[in-house]
């Protein structure tokens, strides 16, 4: 090794390995000292991270946890829809008290939970069962005194070795609508900076429903206040509201067949734009749905409006016949340094099979223009589906289950039903990186394979995966355990996290 380490310069192996891949990278590292020194350079994990063609963290930080995340998300790559489900580590966390039903997964690691309905903690899942035993508890990130009646985790992002989280809650004494703003130390989880932002509401329910499905929205720059109309630029740090619809019916039967009435309106941030989607049932010849779809920018002048609010700038429409709920992005604002516009792919569930998406919609916003609103470029296609698993008349799907990381991948699995008896689990993996979208689907697991795994989870009730979170860039499934048998009901009690690691 000392004579190659003339013969090649650490540089020129720097950049051969910059176009390999993290296993690639991880294997050299175990030849030598020498080798081990040069793979450790952050430059080498950025540029893998930049060309992976797979599932991978959020990032880059140089750091080794995301290192052998990159890794593992590679190893999954190669045989996540070749292997069944396979239980290859479990460790059992007690909460602390009463705990709310929402948790979140931040970064892999960090599990978000409200307990005691005061304060909100954080659990290192990392830990291994033994290393828990001697710890102290979980991490404390905020607590208080008034009784925080609703929560949920709105956006999660990086910044330069800190995990930001975006907690919205609720409290009733007096009623008012926080927005939580927390940096944590991505290795140790500790505080670093909190930040509290009143939001600009004149009203509020008694009883606010927070759960506004932003999670698989979790990597956008804008961050939507549920039943406010307000949109938080978690860049400049500021409230937006969107513009009175004052769109004229004359205008959507100019697009659309039939009289129209207006139904209901979805709400996506993404990381250029706002696109709000707007419903309106055909009253006849049939109750088809036709979609309005706008685009919304942050204005070139941040002032407010007369009326004391700043307000978003219109700057592109289309429109779509009978679509279905679009529940994530898979392709975020994509743009094209050349031409300026902005490519967005989105994916919607199928009403017919259940949780398992069917459509991908895929949106193309010009680069917009000062004085014009632009027309929106939207092609919509069937996801093409390549396996053996038979989508047929009589096969339902129960629940399914996904990380999906908005540059273009989704992993995940769901569960294959006939009359409330489960057949097992299917994996898919699906790619939104080229014009098409596909999905691949994968090997077959056997219902007593899966109930090993997740035997306290009812796979039929649609509550279901409020209680179990997969992080398939490392391959972890985590769900509660509880002796509450009741998935409505707010609180669980004698309640345990466990983590599973799979493959």
């Amino acid at each position: 090794m000392a004579g190659s380490q003339c013969i090649f310069p650490a540089e020129l192996i720097t950049e051969i390995l910059c176009y390999t891949s993290p296993l690639d990278v991880v294997r050299w590292r175990a030849v030598s000292k020498w080798p081990s020194t040069i793979t450790h350079d952050p430059a080498i994990w950025k540029a893998l991270y930049a060309n992976a063609r797979f599932l991978r963290p959020p990032g880059p930080f140089p750091t080794v946890p995301f290192e052998d995340a990159l890794a593992k998300s590679t190893r999954l790559a190669q045989s996540w829809t070749t292997q069944g489900l396979r239980t290859m580590s479990r460790v059992r966390v007690p909460f602390d008290g009463w705990v709310t039903k929402h948790r979140h997964l931040i970064g892999g690691r960090w599990l978000i939970v409200c307990q005691a309905d005061w304060r909100f903690v954080l659990y290192d899942t990392h830990i291994d069962a033994e290393t828990r035993a001697q710890e102290p508890g979980p991490l404390v990130i905020w607590e208080q005194v008034e009784k925080i009646i609703a929560w949920d985790k709105c956006l999660a992002t990086s910044d330069q070795g800190q995990c930001i989280i975006y907690v919205l809650m609720s409290t009733d004494n007096p009623p008012q609508l926080t927005l939580l703003e927390f940096r944590l130390d991505a290795e140790s989880g500790a505080v670093c900076d909190t930040v509290t932002w009143d939001i600009p509401v004149s009203e509020m329910d008694d009883d606010p429903e927070l759960d506004n499905g932003q999670e698989l929205f979790a990597h956008s720059r804008f961050l939507f206040i549920p039943h406010q109309s307000l949109i938080f630029d978690t860049q400049t740090r500021t409230f937006y509201e969107l513009p009175e619809f004052s769109v004229a019916l004359d205008k959507i039967r100019s697009h659309m067949f039939g009289a129209r009435q207006p139904g209901y309106t979805q709400i996506v941030p993404t990381n250029t734009h706002v696109i709000v989607f707007h419903d309106f049932c055909r009253q006849w010849p049939s109750r088809d749905i036709d979609t309005l779809v706008q685009a919304f920018v942050v204005p070139d002048d941040p002032r407010p409006a007369e009326i004391g609010k700043n307000v978003l700038r219109l700057t592109h429409e289309g429109t779509i016949a009978n679509r279905e709920m679009l529940f994530a992005i898979i392709q975020n604002s994509v743009a094209d340094s050349t031409t300026g516009t902005s490519s967005i792919k989105l994916l919607e569930r199928h009403r017919k099979y259940g949780s398992f998406v069917s459509i991908c919609t895929h949106l193309m916003l010009e680069k917009p223009s000062p004085d014009n609103v632009l027309p929106a470029l939207i092609k919509r296609h069937h996801i093409l589906l390549h396996g053996n698993v038979p989508f047929n008349g009589d096969l339902t799907f129960c629940n399914a289950y996904y990380d999906i990381t908005d540059d273009g991948y989704a992993r995940g699995f769901f569960c294959r039903c006939t009359e409330n008896r489960s057949h097992g689990v299917v994996k898919f993996t699906i790619d939104a990186t080229y014009d098409y979208c596909s999905a691949d689907l994968g090997r077959f697991s056997r219902a007593g394979e899966w109930d090993d795994i997740v035997s306290p989870i009812d796979h039929f009730s649609g509550y279901a995966n409020q209680r179990l979170l997969l992080d398939g860039v490392r391959g972890k499934l985590i769900y509660v355990d509880t002796d509450s048998q009741d998935e409505h009901a707010n609180f669980v009690e004698n309640a345990a996290i466990v983590v599973v690691e799979i493959e």
